[in-house]
């Protein structure tokens, strides 16, 4: 079995952030997220952290194992210290956490060559920060780190190391007797690239690889990166209205003739369908969006399903594993969480709606709630509305309640009890009105 194990123990300590440097965000993805989502899935992951951020990246990244580097020796030292944790493994793919734009296809590249040890590299004229090669012939007999090469002023060739190497578990076993840095005293990974361990060579693009260990940096990588995905989105006839302001984070998905407002951004797996107009200021986190789906701006849909043809916001909020049917309306100012809203339905104004199941083509008026929250309980109450009813402004629907199909709840109720199918339901505060009663008691106001 390969395993993929990224070295992100890094602090960071150039971009001045107390965030780890491999959760940087790059449009609005944690800079690893974006290698994380392009590892094949039959692929065991393996993240090697500080121990201090353990929680952090196994919140943000469950499907992968994470190791830990308890003191910052090298990239070797982080390996040999987790050998046991690998041993099961055939072979190793390893990387580092700041390369964000190292290609999906480099995986497949690299378990397919029937190869045991191999190293990824690139040519350059210029002095890189990367490590310089050696080659014998077809193969790689040494690696001179960059801080290691200015101490002592080598030159070996024009090409460098990208991060990248597959390494068999016998070379993984001899790194343990590699020597430390006589210049950073640190225990390189590359060290281990000598004439007794040879590793062969691929060569890809220079620009695949970028490191981040700038600000300066991590805003070039993420104008490369919005390029390259704005590049793809013409070629699926998407109209962007200022692609400056769009984050589009590479792990979503939009499809064929969709029309993107400005400062629109789509992040966390998200999935938008062709043919969809998503209006200026929306966010779309983990949202799966149906064809045809119109997003109005200032919407915001995390974690909710939402079908072909529905109509959302402007400035609605969908949350919490929600599904909007088809040809739902769904207006400004109206939330929905932990909700089924079946096709059909109408919700156009000021409306909260959660822990609810509304039938398809029921009618939601301004201000109705479902009060669902009871302090003492964990367990949020359920609303079911049926199918075709009516639900008036204002009303207050406390659950748990039951509204049945083509009944009417009039408008200012508050509805404590089952509604039945076809009937009227109106719970209001009796009208009283005296007449006069405010003469001699109001001021007039003076101009």
């Amino acid at each position: 079995m390969i395993g993929i194990v990224i070295l992100a123990a890094g602090n960071g300590s150039r971009l001045n952030s107390r965030i780890p440097k491999p959760l940087m965000p790059l449009l609005g993805t944690p800079m690893i997220g974006h290698i994380v989502a392009k590892i094949p899935h039959s692929l065991p992951v393996y993240i090697i952290t500080n121990p201090k951020h353990t929680e952090t990246f196994s919140t943000l990244f469950p499907r992968a194992t994470l190791l830990s580097q308890n003191a910052p020796k090298g990239t070797g030292h982080a390996l040999t210290e987790n050998i046991k944790a690998l041993q099961h493994l055939s072979h190793v793919i390893v990387l580092n956490a700041d390369t964000p734009l190292i290609p999906a296809s480099i995986f497949k590249t690299l378990i397919q060559d029937p190869r045991d040890n191999i190293l990824v590299g690139f040519e350059s004229n210029s002095p890189e920060a990367y490590g310089q090669i050696k080659l014998d012939g077809q193969d790689v007999v040494g690696i001179v780190e960059a801080r290691d090469r200015e101490a002592t002023n080598q030159h070996s060739s024009n090409y460098y190391y990208s991060g990248v190497m597959k390494l068999s578990q016998p070379y993984l076993s001899a790194l343990q007797s590699t020597p430390p840095s006589s210049v950073t005293g640190e225990y390189y990974l590359t060290a281990l690239a000598s004439k007794s361990c040879p590793f062969a060579f691929i060569q890809q693009k220079r620009d695949l690889f970028d490191g981040i260990n700038t600000v300066a940096e991590l805003l070039r990588l993420e104008q490369n990166l919005r390029a390259l995905n704005t590049e793809k989105l013409l070629e699926k006839g998407t109209i962007l209205a200022d692609y400056y302001s769009a984050i589009i984070s590479p792990d979503s998905h939009i499809g064929e003739n969709c029309q993107v407002g400005s400062n629109v951004t789509i992040k966390n797996n998200s999935r938008v369908g062709n043919g969809c107009i998503i209006g200026q200021g929306t966010l779309l986190s983990n949202a799966q969006i149906a064809d045809g789906v119109t997003l109005l701006p200032y919407s915001v849909v995390s974690d909710t399903q939402v079908a072909k043809g529905a109509a959302i916001g402007p400035f609605a909020h969908l949350q919490g594993n929600s599904q909007i049917g088809e040809k739902a309306v769904i207006g400004n100012f109206v939330e929905i969480k932990r909700s089924t809203i079946c096709s059909g339905v109408k919700a156009k104004h000021l409306s909260y709606l959660g822990d609810a199941y509304i039938d398809h083509h029921a009618n939601i008026g301004a201000g109705v709630i479902t009060c669902n929250y009871v302090p003492w309980k964990k367990q949020k109450q359920m609303t079911y509305i049926g199918e075709q009813a009516f639900v008036g402004s204002n009303c207050l629907l406390i659950a748990p309640v039951f509204i049945g199909s083509f009944s009417v709840s009039a408008a200012g109720s508050v509805i404590t009890e089952s509604v039945l199918p076809y009937a009227l339901a109106l719970s209001r505060a009796p009208f009283h009105l005296k007449v006069g009663w405010a003469e001699g008691k109001v001021r007039v106001a003076e101009e």
